[in-house]
């Protein structure tokens, strides 16, 4: 994950996490190099583990991560099932779970290997304090994130720019997560980043009637302004947003005429006594 800012350019997409940094997350030396395959790379690990009759924590994991890098599955599940710790991070730095790649690669079958021996999922990296559902849902992995929230993944949680899962899912364009996400009712809809943005000024910023109309459907405060003093409404004015425009002032009208209904007086109650 990288730490998503609210762009002054709307038109500008965030960046979604890159193989620079997922070299990094892996760290220099972590995982075998070359070009073996899952399978030669995982042999090589089952010889050396089979020759010591000391087998050593770390050689465990080193081996799980190995599989992590090749993708492989049903490599996983044999780690973890010999003892790899499903909670060990790729290095110190950056505090990267195997959940978390298995989540970056959208392989539901290895986080599901992960869940099964405990791992954390709410487990937060260092680098910008992403979980496995904000990596699934930038990504793009519609079923990997409805899986990860039947495992009652935390939605509630922040990265350190304070943006909830909700905002990661606006910033990369991802309505089906979106949607799943808004289902749940256990999402703060309002909830304000480090700029006072809420998901749904965000998207307006991405220039998204859908994103907007999915948000609005469910809710969201169309007045609450970001640090700039900007509403969702001042935003799209500026930028000459016509359909989101309308759509904000639908919802007014709406929210006006729901007041206007419920301040008027009953029949009963103008009846003479």
């Amino acid at each position: 994950m990288v730490t998503l800012h609210n762009q002054k350019n709307p038109k500008k997409k965030t960046a979604r996490l890159t193989a620079m940094f997922l070299a990094l997350a892996l760290g220099a030396g972590t995982l075998l190099s070359g070009t073996a395959t899952a399978h030669e790379g995982n042999q090589i690990q089952r010889d050396m583990i089979t020759q010591n009759n000391a087998v050593t924590q770390e050689a465990l994991d080193h081996a799980m991560f190995t599989a992590i890098q090749h993708g492989s599955a049903e490599e996983v599940e044999v780690w973890l099932h010999r003892g790899a710790n499903p909670n060990a991070v790729v290095n110190s730095t950056t505090g990267v779970t195997g959940l978390m790649l298995a989540a970056f690669q959208g392989n539901t079958e290895m986080a599901r290997s992960f869940l099964r021996h405990g791992a954390d999922i709410n487990a937060q990296n260092k680098y910008d304090g992403g979980t496995a559902i904000m990596w699934a849902v930038s990504e793009g992995y519609a079923a990997l994130t409805r899986l990860l929230i039947k495992e009652n993944a935390d939605l509630s949680l922040t990265m350190v720019s304070k943006q909830n899962v909700l905002m990661v899912a606006v910033f990369n364009s991802q309505i089906e997560s979106l949607r799943d996400l808004l289902e749940t009712k256990k999402i703060d809809i309002d909830a304000q980043d480090w700029d006072g943005a809420t998901a749904l000024i965000h998207a307006v910023n991405q220039e998204s009637p859908r994103m907007v109309s999915l948000l609005l459907a469910h809710g969201a405060d169309i007045d609450i302004k970001n640090k700039a003093g900007n509403s969702p409404m001042d935003i799209a004015r500026e930028y000459e947003y016509k359909g989101i425009i309308k759509l904000l002032e639908q919802n007014e009208a709406s929210k006006q005429t729901k007041t206007s209904l419920r301040a008027r007086p009953s029949y009963q109650s103008i009846l003479p006594t």
